[in-house]
């Protein structure tokens, strides 16, 4: 009888050869260890971010720098106080919207930051690889831990770091 092959090795030699096509990464680099932010500069960040999607290999998006989200909250507090001194009319409605999807649109050349999900190879591993279809795949204890606070991390927005097997829904992780 053939063995089945190992769904994360599967996933592992898609996001690698991804990595060296796309990032244009060193094969020697890429390894489970390897900090995603070390081995893809930001200034392409975006566009492997982009290709890994149309590969099937979908990562959490990429964030703005913590000062570069104060400037587009304060730029959507300007709008605020704009809409209230102009009067919430349609002229307004149809002012702001556009003003306020331009500003996003614009800002996402800047979002080049991990923040939420994998931070190393073997974490973007275990984050790709799906659970269906491998049911039969014995699952690690490390690896079911691991795709938990994946998941958790990216639902909260918060850091896999701040994310750990023994932190508390509410008053570690400040869910409620």
């Amino acid at each position: 009888m053939p063995r089945e092959a190992c769904p994360t090795s599967h996933t592992f030699y898609r996001l690698r050869r991804a990595l060296m096509e796309t990032g244009g990464v060193s094969r020697r680099d890429i390894h489970p260890a390897a900090r995603l932010e070390e081995i893809i500069p930001p200034d392409r960040r975006r566009i492997v971010w982009k290709q890994l999607s149309k590969d099937g290999l979908s990562l959490p998006g990429l964030s703005l720098s913590p000062s570069m989200e104060r400037i587009s909250w304060a730029a959507l507090a300007v709008k605020t106080v704009c809409a209230g001194v102009w009067g919430l009319n349609i002229l307004t409605f149809l002012t702001l919207v556009p003003l306020a999807v331009l500003t996003w649109r614009a800002s996402r050349t800047w979002a080049v930051h991990i923040r939420t999900g994998p931070v190393t190879i073997w974490d973007a591993v275990i984050y790709l690889t799906p659970y269906r279809g491998n049911e039969s795949y014995p699952w690690s204890h490390e690896e079911i831990s691991t795709k938990v606070r994946l998941i958790i991390s990216e639902s909260l927005a918060m850091p896999l770091e701040k994310v750990q097997p023994e932190s508390r829904w509410i008053e570690d992780l400040g869910a409620g």
